[in-house]
């Protein structure tokens, strides 16, 4: 049964009798974690909230954080596997549904992806999902007179999906049109595909976890190699397991030895080069890697960020590392900014799309549009002229980002150089500077690494790829 089940020309008034002596279905079992899961949806893309921060363990949503761990694991499992599979599960319902749900009925259709998510991609029996979905539906107020409807597609997807999934093969249906084309148009069709199936096989199997270390990496590496099952040692200093895991039983964690950084994000401290004594300020410094590696050289750094819950953290990460001696922290607007004395070097790794991360957060392919992008654009160029006033001359500024938009890569350096040339002028990066990168490298001199380009690496076998990532180094005159 489709839509055209529904009746259309129910009278109000008769509709909402029939509401008011319905008795509401008591909650099947597992109905719970299924609900967080459709809120989690609802505040992610409806109300544009990242789903890392709903679902952190200190800060996340309270419905999140009051499930038991297991109820906890399941909700986030179902609403992750919903949103990396967004575009897949439409498709699957369109065949399935003689016409779309009424594009209000926000919970319904959340409901619906939920269920989808669990019967086409997840190792939970058919019968939970849709049993579940529909009395989730029938309790719901908003949502009660299609529970009829719920029922009936989600149970034909059920017998279906034999047939259905070898239609939705292409993990291309999981990048909205707009983006896939840009990736396309700047890297070539074959690496947008790539891209794309990077993304599929990273969310259905797990981002590795990458890992710099404080002190020789290849020494830690050598020490722990017993510990580390199936590591590798990249030649950028990473080490990378093959899949996350707690992070508290890594070797030397306790004492700070050891933090959580994906071996592209290393990149732009790396081209800062920053040597002992000098003056050096990280612009964007939460959550603190970054900010982490510019100290480990010896150099003065000052560490900035405006918001005071991001200064806490950073605080807390520096404390963690045992840094915090090394950092001057400076809570405050870098527009209005005004230190005693220039910087050095200068890393500004700026707010951006975070486009470069979706293989980690996939609830990035559907809160981002073309007109947040181009607005994230412009704040970078005002960033990148306002941080430029705050060198000495000849002072070095790195420019990064993470992410994969040329609005914000490719297309913002070039306006950088031409609009901003009396203040800057670009200094190529070469190949041997990013070691393990060197691919990344352009014919211009600046960086662009791809989701799906893993980095070389030194000892073990390098897969897995790495975050997408922008920089391009200038320097004042």
């Amino acid at each position: 049964m489709g839509l055209s089940g529904l009746s259309q020309t129910t009278k109000p008034r008769r509709r909402s009798n029939h509401r008011s002596n319905q008795k509401t279905p008591p909650p099947l079992e597992g109905v719970v974690p299924r609900e967080v899961a459709i809120l989690l949806l609802t505040r992610t893309l409806d109300d544009g909230r990242g789903f890392a921060g709903l679902t952190d363990a200190s800060g996340g949503l309270q419905a999140f954080l009051d499930l038991p761990e297991q109820d906890r694991n399941l909700a986030r499992a179902i609403a992750r596997t919903a949103l990396a599979r967004r575009g897949q599960i439409e498709q699957a319902l369109k065949r399935v549904a003689d016409r779309p749900p009424p594009k209000g009925a926000r919970h319904l259709i959340h409901t619906l992806h939920v269920a989808a998510a669990q019967i086409l991609f997840m190792d939970v029996p058919d019968s939970a999902a849709v049993n579940t979905a529909v009395n989730i539906v029938a309790r719901e107020p908003r949502s009660t007179r299609f529970a009829g409807f719920a029922n009936a597609i989600l149970r034909r997807l059920s017998r279906e999906k034999a047939e259905i999934e070898p239609k939705l093969r292409s993990d291309k249906l999981n990048t909205p049109k707009w983006m896939y084309g840009r990736w396309a148009e700047i890297y070539g069709h074959n690496n947008a595909r790539a891209i794309a199936t990077h993304h599929g096989a990273i969310h259905a199997g797990g981002a590795p976890l990458d890992l710099s270390i404080q002190g020789d990496a290849a020494a830690y590496f050598a020490r722990h190699s017993e510990v580390l099952i199936g590591a590798s040692l990249l030649a950028n200093g990473t080490v990378r397991l093959p899949q996350a895991l707690d992070v508290r039983t890594l070797p030397d964690w306790d004492s700070g030895s050891v933090w959580v950084q994906d071996a592209a994000a290393r990149l732009p401290a790396q081209l800062v080069n920053a040597q002992r004594g000098e003056q050096v300020a990280d612009l964007c410094a939460a959550p603190g890697g970054k900010t982490a590696q510019l100290a480990l050289t010896g150099a003065q750094v000052t560490a900035v960020e405006q918001s005071a819950p991001r200064v806490q953290r950073l605080k807390e990460n520096l404390i963690r590392l045992q840094l915090q001696d090394k950092v001057a922290i400076h809570q405050g607007d870098l527009f209005e900014m005004t230190p005693d004395s220039r910087f050095d070097a200068i890393l500004l790794d700026a707010p951006c799309s975070s486009t470069g991360t979706i293989r980690r957060h996939p609830d990035i392919l559907w809160t981002k549009t073309p007109q947040l992008i181009s607005e994230l654009a412009e704040l970078q160029f005002r960033m990148v002229a306002h941080a430029v006033k705050l060198l000495a001359p000849g002072g070095r500024l790195i420019f990064s980002n993470c992410s994969l938009d040329p609005l914000e890569g490719e297309m913002l350096h070039e306006r950088i150089v031409k609009e901003l040339g009396d203040m800057l002028s670009h200094d190529p990066v070469k190949p041997a500077e990013i070691a393990g990168f060197e691919n990344a490298v352009t014919e211009k001199g600046t960086v662009r690494s791809l989701p799906h380009l893993t980095p070389r690496s030194l000892v073990g076998e390098s897969t897995g790829g790495a975050d997408g990532f922008f920089a391009a180094r200038y320097l004042a005159r």
